[in-house]
């Protein structure tokens, strides 16, 4: 027990420094508030007139934040189980007197204390969403902190606790980040399938295999009319507790198939591997000779400060493009487009509504994970060089600041750039199906630029300038984060504001598009307000990017 607790307590030390464990309660915070606050995030789109705080509301909204967070506990679990290999610890470690099982508990203990921590922000911001809605005295009462608690404890953590266990066994059994995505992908698409069976006539077997548990909900409910769901606490019958047996049960399988069988060592890497990990290496910076024979003729060449720039951005955004993390939120990005295209766009859409409902599905479900990319890769851009203590040679070189600046954040656009075409492209094509007929080329490439890309990228740069002039890579995050909740909550307070609206992003209306008349000189010239800011930011802070060791203008 002791070994055990003392590799627990390590892990959560580093998960502790780690920034990104400051982000996920922040992001899963900040969208409970938005949504209890009565903001523009829905997080029950079959709510109708109940309202947002009632019960049965609160239960399917901690559903649906538990399986969004389905990213998070994917690159918690692939963290904590691959960090040890990933960093050619595990052959140390297996040396000496540790034993498997202390090694996996201690591992396992602290993963689900860091879901338990990052999760417990769900049921804090619901609680402040309603104080800020209804007040401090109705927050306050006995019956909204049940009703604000109950779900957590019988939805949230349960449900935790269940995917938890199985991405960890997943990792660790594999020992391969993508097994851990793959089975990711599988349990969103069951829960996208059993929801959709449970709101319609065939249920069944639905409610039993539903990973995040609202399949049983809805279909316990679907019945009730809504005075009902207003006041009605939420039924944890028969389907629930099957429901949850099942998937408790094949975590504890899981669990101890991975004390049986799991490995500290990684197994050796074939051919394949040895290639996949020399690309992999090469994307963040570690080994390979290219990547050196760049720099050489970096150093060597005079190039001009436009080169320079080129360069740079080439190189940052192959990183970018080969990351693992950039990799597994922009597939778990494309399946939760597709997954509410198909919902959105209707059998027998015309052209131009069929790419009109695309574009309102992707707006409403995806510009969250473009944000977070943002925010996260931005903040990369700035503190990559120095976590890694390859900043001096890269401030050693004899080429310009700002050229080196610019040129890293080029890099990160057009790697964006490569993402929502990419995002785009599945969404168009899942309307296509649905439909059964192709939607305008032209149209959707154009409001696809307009309300998403735009945005995206002024988005972008903002969280960047940020990141510069603070120089603390955990506050700049929070600020970026709580910005864009508050931008969004103003907008949707003050709908005159208008100059909220690019940094929140614009409203998408799917009948307004499909009709042709589409706000585009409101809605492009806030935009193009933004942008310009951000870009005579980006421009003016390129050249007070800290260089060399020391500290203050002078470095």
């Amino acid at each position: 027990m002791a070994r055990a607790r003392a590799v627990a307590a390590l892990e959560l030390t580093v998960q502790r420094r780690d920034p990104l464990t400051a982000l996920y309660p922040l992001v899963l915070g900040l969208l409970a508030f938005a949504y209890a606050s009565g903001g523009p995030v829905e997080l029950v789109p079959s709510r109708g007139v109940v309202p947002r705080t009632a019960p049965w509301a609160l239960a399917l909204a901690c559903t649906g934040l538990v399986a969004f967070g389905q990213v998070i506990t994917t690159m918690v679990a692939a963290t904590v189980v691959l960090r040890d290999r990933a960093v050619r610890m595990d052959a140390l470690l297996a040396t000496g007197a540790l034993r498997r099982s202390e090694y996996l508990a201690g591992k396992l203990a602290a993963s689900v204390l860091v879901l338990a921590v990052v999760y417990a922000a769900i049921p804090l911001g619901l609680w402040l969403g309603i104080a800020a809605d209804r007040g401090l005295a109705q927050a306050l009462a006995a019956e909204t902190i049940a009703a604000v608690l109950r779900p957590f404890v019988a939805v949230v953590l349960p449900v935790m606790i269940g995917v938890g266990a199985l991405q960890f066994a997943a990792g660790a059994l594999a020992g391969r980040l993508w097994f851990i995505v793959g089975q990711g992908l599988v349990l969103l698409w069951l829960w996208s399938a059993t929801l959709d069976a449970a709101r319609g006539a065939t249920r069944g077997l639905a409610t039993w295999l539903d990973p995040f548990a609202s399949a049983p909900l809805v279909a316990s409910t679907r019945a009730w009319p809504d005075a009902l769901r207003a006041v009605a606490a939420m039924p944890l019958d028969q389907a629930w507790l099957a429901n949850r047996a099942l998937w408790l049960a094949l975590a504890v399988g899981a669990v101890a198939l991975t004390f049986a069988r799991a490995a500290i060592v990684a197994p050796p890497a074939a051919a394949s591997d040895r290639g996949s990990r020399a690309r992999s290496d090469d994307a963040t910076g570690t080994a390979p000779a290219a990547r050196d024979d760049a720099w050489r003729r970096t150093v060597r060449a005079p190039l001009t400060t436009l080169a320079t720039a080129r360069a740079v951005a080439a190189y940052v955004a192959r990183w970018m493009l080969r990351d693992a993390g950039w990799r597994v939120l922009a597939v778990l990005g494309a399946l939760n487009v597709a997954v509410q295209v198909r919902r959105a766009v209707a059998p027998d859409a015309t052209p131009a509504l069929a790419a009109a409902q695309a574009l309102a599905a992707m707006h409403t479900h995806a510009r969250l994970f473009f944000i977070l990319l943002a925010t996260i890769y931005a903040g990369e851009l700035v503190w990559r060089e120095r976590e890694q203590r390859t900043a001096p040679l890269l401030d050693a070189l004899p080429v310009g600041t700002r050229a080196v600046a610019l040129g890293g954040v080029g890099g990160v656009v057009v790697a964006q750039c490569v993402l929502v075409g990419g995002i785009a492209t599945v969404a168009w094509l899942v309307a296509a199906a649905c439909a059964g007929r192709a939607p305008v080329v032209t149209e959707y490439a154009s409001w696809t630029a307009g309300w998403i890309l735009a945005p995206f990228v002024t988005w972008l740069l903002c969280t960047w300038v940020v990141h510069v002039l603070v120089q603390h890579k955990v506050i700049a995050h929070l600020l970026c984060i709580a910005a864009w909740v508050v931008a969004v909550t103003v907008d949707a307070r003050m709908q005159d504001a208008a100059w909220w609206r690019a940094l929140a992003w614009p409203v998408v209306d799917a009948t307004s598009f499909a009709r042709g008349d589409a706000p585009w000189a409101q809605v492009l010239g806030t935009i193009g307000r933004w942008f310009g800011a951000t870009l005579a930011g980006t421009l003016l802070v390129s050249g007070a990017v800290g260089r060399g060791v020391g500290r203050g203008r002078r470095s």
